[in-house]
């Protein structure tokens, strides 16, 4: 038997979070298992549920006003652990505030709440941000967020440029004066999984924007805005970093966050399994149950469940996975690092049945796992 099971898994997009998915597989844990010790640690790579993992690791949560990707108001919150302020982009710039992703909304979708909400950070006195990257509507290339930091972005007669990236072409000129002065002293570390540059084949346009909404002749608008931005941007800094592996994510707002804020960039994943202490808890002959909605391709590029995983197997723990469906290979599956894993989907026969009933599947499938380990 094993002495120890560890549960951390991440999100089920459209179904469950982090937080309920985890506390869910350790409550049907511990109703089969009650003799084994459970520890439960929801992750996250950067996107949603990154803020929930940082009040888990003992982090207080501020409630603040700002605005989502459209400039409508909404409140949203960031988590204080000390002087780090954890800022989950995706809770005021994410998709999923958005009743529709449309043409239109890939035009005009705008990082400033983002802004907002460091800005709002910085002056309660944060020294460090943790800007988690993952999950966002925009392809702005961060200019939304740096205007709200104090950024004067304007065009060729001086008039302040539209929010989004659709408005990032007729930018003539931007100063960061005011943005140099408000973060002097401040830390900023990205937590993202996107490997991306901003701009190429490979950049924030061509690979994302169709994902939030955006037809063809939208992406190629938004490419050229964003070469253009990223021109600006350069002269203003002396630097050019358009080319820069995660410039990409969130749609250009590692680029505007590398560029201004002098911004470091780390996998999501290993920044919250970080913050979680996730090494301290797992150890030879533990046992690590973790999982996600999709286990796919881009779960292999270092995605939570991965990280944890690989982690675990360098503990001496082994790590089965419980995912909402698997697109893996049998090839693909025997290389991570999972001695076994279970898909929910394969209980039913379609998409949306999984997604409905994932919380009684989940508990199925755990419960078949938990008899399988007494």
């Amino acid at each position: 038997m094993r002495k120890k099971v560890v549960v951390a898994m991440d999100k089920f997009r459209g179904s469950m979070g982090a937080r309920e998915a985890t506390a869910r597989v350790a409550y049907t844990l511990r109703r089969e298992l009650p003799n084994v010790d459970i520890v439960e640690l929801p992750i996250a790579d950067g996107g949603e549920g990154t803020a929930d993992s940082a009040m888990v690791a003992g982090g207080r949560r501020v409630l603040v006003e700002s605005v989502d990707a459209l400039g409508r108001p909404v409140s949203t919150s960031y988590v204080v652990i000390g002087e780090v302020a954890v800022v989950e982009l995706a809770d005021t710039a994410g998709s999923w505030r958005l009743d529709q992703l449309t043409d239109e909304t890939a035009h005009q979708a705008s990082t400033y709440g983002v802004g907002l909400v460091v800005a709002e950070a910085v002056r309660r006195g944060a020294t460090s941000i943790v800007l988690g990257l993952g999950g966002s509507c925009t392809t702005d290339g961060g200019a939304g967020m740096l205007q709200a930091l104090g950024a004067r972005s304007a065009d060729l007669d001086g008039r302040p440029i539209p929010q989004g990236g659709g408005g990032l072409g007729v930018v003539h000129k931007v100063d960061f004066t005011a943005v140099n002065r408000l973060m002097a002293g401040v830390e900023v570390v990205l937590a993202s999984d996107v490997e991306s540059p901003l701009v190429g084949p490979t950049g924030a346009a061509r690979v994302f924007a169709a994902q939030k909404g955006a037809n063809a002749k939208t992406v190629d608008t938004l490419e050229r805005n964003l070469e253009h931005w990223a021109e600006v941007v350069s002269d203003a800094v002396g630097a050019d970093l358009r080319h820069q592996p995660g410039g990409g994510a969130a749609g250009g707002t590692g680029f505007a966050a590398m560029a201004a804020l002098g911004a470091q960039s780390r996998s999501g994943a290993d920044m919250v399994l970080d913050l979680l202490s996730f090494d301290d808890y797992v150890g030879p002959g533990d046992l690590v149950i973790t999982g996600e909605g999709s286990l796919d391709e881009q779960s292999l590029s270092g995605k939570a469940p991965i990280q944890a995983a690989r982690r675990a197997e360098g503990r001496g723990a082994s790590t089965i996975a419980v995912v909402g469906r698997c697109l893996l290979t049998h090839e693909q599956l025997g290389c991570t690092p999972f001695t076994s894993a279970h898909a929910l989907r394969d209980l039913v026969h379609d998409d949306a049945t999984s997604m409905r009933c994932a919380t009684t599947l989940l508990d199925r499938v755990v419960a078949d796992i938990a008899q399988g380990l007494s």
